[in-house]
């Protein structure tokens, strides 16, 4: 029996900013299913009010991104917006 030298494998490092970030946003969002599920069903009582309360989350997520995009198309950053609405009462990051 012979014996021949061990390869060495290589990894390639071709994971980049976008399918890295998409990684961990599905990993995310498909571990806070299954947990959450449970969670809230022992809270609200029924599935059916469960997934009354996932569909208004979703629209109230909808709407904060929406009103984030007309701020971003307006030419007005988030944090500036925030700052001009909370005035003295804004974090000291925000001055």
């Amino acid at each position: 029996m012979s014996r021949t030298p061990a390869v060495r494998a290589k990894l390639v490092r071709s994971l980049t900013l976008i399918p890295a970030a998409a990684i961990i946003l599905a990993n995310i969002i498909g571990t806070g299913v299954f947990v959450k599920a449970r969670v809230m069903t022992c809270n609200v009582g029924s599935p059916e009010m469960v997934l009354l309360v996932w569909l208004l989350a979703g629209l109230l997520t909808l709407c904060g991104a929406l009103a984030g995009i007309i701020l971003i198309i307006i030419g007005l950053p988030v944090y500036e917006y925030f700052r001009r609405r909370a005035g003295d009462v804004a974090p000291p990051f925000w001055q």
